[in-house]
């Protein structure tokens, strides 16, 4: 008999994680005050995830890491800002939240990479998934809020039944 899903929480580098386990020995960490990073992915104890420099260096950094939430846009900007919604934003040099690809200099991979501003409303299992939910609202992010001027609440669910992790970001 296979065991049930379940959900833990440990530490490391610092921060608090939370773990997913599906009775298929699939196990899922996510870090809400690192930008809700999911830092690993194992199967039966192999780590499926680049590690590279680790959660400290992605939350303080934004270096490349595990499966990150990548919001408001994904890959390079094409300049210093954009323009949305019949509104043009142009980024101050010197704005915190804006990562700089080290190659092209363009801004890349959104603004809340490593944001410790996620609020988790669900961790736990039943007998078909353990799942973690979380909220990002976008008015709790000062520096953050003035570079995608739009009022937008983010919601991200993991889920993990047997071999599979299923994430939906609305």
């Amino acid at each position: 008999m296979s065991k049930p899903h379940d959900t833990f929480q440990e530490r490391a580098e610092g921060f608090e994680l939370l773990g997913l386990r599906s009775s298929a020995g699939l196990e899922a960490r996510y870090v809400p005050r690192a930008g809700l990073v999911c830092s690993s992915l194992r199967h039966a104890g192999d780590e499926l995830l680049g590690q590279r420099g680790g959660v400290r260096d992605y939350a303080e950094r934004g270096a490349t890491m595990g499966i990150p939430i990548l919001h408001p846009w994904a890959n390079r900007l094409d300049g210093p800002g954009f323009r949305a919604g019949g509104v043009e934003v142009t980024f101050p040099p010197d704005a915190e939240a804006v990562r700089l690809d080290g190659a092209t200099g363009l801004p890349i991979h959104g603004l809340v990479s490593g944001w410790p501003a996620w609020e988790v409303v669900s961790h736990g299992a039943d007998e078909k998934t353990a799942h973690l939910e979380a909220v990002l609202e976008a008015d709790r992010l000062p520096a953050v809020s003035g570079l995608f001027p739009f009022p937008h609440r983010v919601r991200v669910r993991a889920e993990l039944c047997g071999l599979t992790l299923r994430i939906a970001t609305t």
